[in-house]
């Protein structure tokens, strides 16, 4: 026989263990979900900035791979500046229909030779600055400038 008091200790008892799992269960939860998502976010961004940079290099800026040439830089450094946001609606597009729900972000990209006499900046193309705490990946592509010096192709997203 139970006595009522038995019982209500009990079912107290039970009810406090089933919310003490029940919030160990959601903490768990939210701690994994959002590391998740942290990568999940970061690698989108890397495959938009892999993308654009393979794009850059392989198909705009190229003569004959694995030379870039420096009328195709020099183009591409004026109308990336006059005309920031079409190019990320550009970039957005081939996104788009590659699969990649990178959204609507930004980007910069840094065209540099390294000649004897030093580093030389062919093409700086950015809008504004990226702080230094926003998620942000790096692409780094290399290839050969038309006089045989190394081109490094950084592109930056966030």
């Amino acid at each position: 026989m139970v006595k009522s008091g038995q019982a209500t200790f009990e079912f107290i008892l039970a009810a406090v263990f089933f919310f003490m799992l029940l919030i160990y269960a959601v903490t768990f939860m939210n701690t994994t979900v959002a590391q998740y998502s942290m990568e999940s976010r970061n690698s989108e961004l890397e495959a938009r900035a892999a993308e654009i940079s393979d794009y850059l290099v392989h198909i705009n800026l190229t003569s004959d791979w694995p030379v870039l040439s420096y009328s195709r830089i020099s183009s591409f450094h004026t109308a990336c500046n006059n005309n920031y946001d079409r190019f990320v609606g550009f970039f957005d597009l081939l996104d788009n229909t590659a699969g990649v729900d990178a959204g609507r972000g930004n980007f910069k990209v840094m065209i540099n030779e390294t000649a004897p006499g030093g580093n030389v900046v062919l093409a700086d193309c950015r809008q504004g600055t990226e702080a230094p705490e926003i998620e942000r990946a790096e692409v780094e592509r290399f290839a050969v400038s038309e006089s045989n010096n190394v081109i490094n192709v950084k592109v930056v997203t966030w």
